[in-house]
């Protein structure tokens, strides 16, 4: 159980992972905390804080506690139900999980929802990685992927764009803090495992999902004003539902990165016909109706 607290900080366990925080985080942190924010942050990838009231400059604060962020004119940092990007579904990914340096860390603060309307739903590869039978760790453990920005919107052995973001790395990835193994099988980004056949490599994905994307192993996080929400980019996949018929979901972001997009991928252009639309949205995990 990972019941306790440090100082002012006190948390409890939630499930299937994670665990939810009693602190007014308008209020800064010792030294000593932050360590131990910190610490529970890489242990549990996931903290939720609840009846949070945090400015931007308030919340980029908090997020700081555990890395560098990304400046605010290099990403979103409000996100509102409206137009292509707010409104279409996402399925699971992790953030520049197609490059080299992926996202550290991203926070969400609920600033205006209406509370129960939406949620967003998480997957731990390092639980999955744990979960898999032997065999198929062993599988894991001796391959490469490869990874792109759009590889949701690809059929299996179509060719990758040369100008999209794009990573070939290990399908076992060891998490850089703690060294615990991650199954790096990314739903919206994976195209496919290398030096076998497409169809098996689609198949062996498929696989690898149905540990990563159990349903009793997802844990789904339903908005309410007030809600901090934080969890390792690295250890976590995150994914949302499609929300045209969403009321009011006005979140806050900040992000922990090392780099930004355009630092990692300075080549990245749009192509003319390029379209949020997702044809494979979904390939292996099912949003809830």
């Amino acid at each position: 159980m990972s019941n306790g607290s440090f100082q002012r900080l006190s948390w409890r366990d939630i499930s299937p992972f994670g665990v939810e925080v009693d602190y007014d985080l308008r209020q800064p942190m010792t030294p000593e905390e932050q360590a131990a924010f910190k610490e529970l942050f890489f242990k549990e990838s996931l903290l939720v804080f609840h009846r949070q009231t945090l400015s931007e400059d308030e919340q980029v604060r908090v997020t700081g506690y555990l890395g560098p962020i990304t400046p605010p004119e290099a990403e979103l940092r409000r996100m509102e139900a409206v137009g292509a990007q707010g409104v279409v579904e996402f399925s699971f990914h992790s953030d520049y999980s197609f490059g080299a340096e992926p996202i550290i860390g991203i926070s969400l603060h609920a600033l205006d929802v209406v509370e129960g309307e939406s949620y967003t739903r998480f997957a731990s590869g390092i639980r999955a990685y744990r979960a898999l039978p032997a065999e198929l760790k062993a599988k894991a453990d001796s391959h490469r992927i490869h990874s792109s920005m759009m590889a949701g919107r690809i059929e299996p052995g179509d060719e990758i764009p040369q100008h999209w973001p794009q990573v070939i790395r290990d399908v076992v990835m060891p998490h850089p803090v703690t060294g615990a193994p991650i199954l790096y099988v990314i739903e919206q980004h994976a195209v496919r495992i290398l030096d076998i056949e497409v169809g098996e490599s689609e198949k062996l994905m498929r696989e690898f999902a149905a540990y990563l994307f159990a349903e009793d192993s997802i844990y789904r996080h339903e908005w309410v004003n007030g809600d901090f929400v934080v969890w390792d980019n690295l250890a976590l996949q995150h994914a949302r539902p499609e929300l045209s018929t969403v009321t009011r979901r006005v979140l806050q972001r900040a992000t922990v990165a090392t780099k930004t997009f355009f630092e990692l991928f300075p080549d990245f252009h749009f192509d003319a016909n390029f379209s949020l639309e997702d044809k494979k949205v979904g390939r292996w995990a099912k949003a809830p109706t």
